[in-house]
């Protein structure tokens, strides 16, 4: 079970390395124990999933109830899918000593970035944000986190910025290829 000063200190650890802070990496439990939970990320953030998954259910070819379940299996695939990967990738990186950083870093600086994808959906989804303004918005907020997700990957893994590049675009494939079936079977 996760203690909620564990949630505290994933969150603010995460906060930093979202300013450039290596410091952020001394908040995170890295036992094998703190890596498991660190998948605690993938509940704060769900709210925020749903809501981003919510606003998208008129556009599918199936029933509510089916729309959900298949994004259920997407969204979780989509959370063990990239650390499943990166042990090999470690592997062959010769850096398996930071893996457990490397994922737990990753994990909770998910939470953060669909919290701000979601909050960016909520606003246009009632009408706060023009869809032009939303549009633009989500286009800054993805560029935003595929550069927090090259930082995490270059500092936790100690590994150049190129090679943390390849990370990068390693993580966004998987994700593009568990969307992509999800939406294949949705319709």
């Amino acid at each position: 079970m996760i203690s909620a000063q564990e949630v505290v200190n994933g969150l603010t650890g995460a906060l930093r390395l979202a300013g450039r802070d290596t410091s952020g990496y001394g908040h995170f439990d890295t036992s094998l124990d703190g890596f498991w939970r660190s998948f605690t990320a993938a509940l704060l953030a769900l709210p925020a999933y749903v809501v981003v998954t919510a606003l998208r259910t008129d556009s599918v070819g199936i029933d509510a109830s089916a729309f959900f379940l298949v994004e259920a299996i997407a969204y979780v695939t989509g959370w063990f899918a990239f650390p499943f990967a990166m042990l090999y990738v470690t592997d062959m990186l010769d850096r398996r000593e930071r893996y457990i950083t490397f994922i737990v870093a990753t994990n909770w600086a998910t939470a953060i970035q669909l919290s701000v994808i979601g909050l960016i959906a909520s606003l246009e989804g009632i009408g706060l944000l023009p869809e032009g303004l939303a549009g633009f918005l989500s286009l800054v907020a993805t560029l935003w986190i595929i550069s927090y997700q090259w930082f995490i990957a270059r500092t936790a893994l100690e590994i150049s910025g190129v090679t943390a590049a390849a990370v990068v675009l390693l993580d966004l494939t998987l994700g593009l290829v568990v969307a992509g079936v999800a939406g294949a079977i949705e319709g």
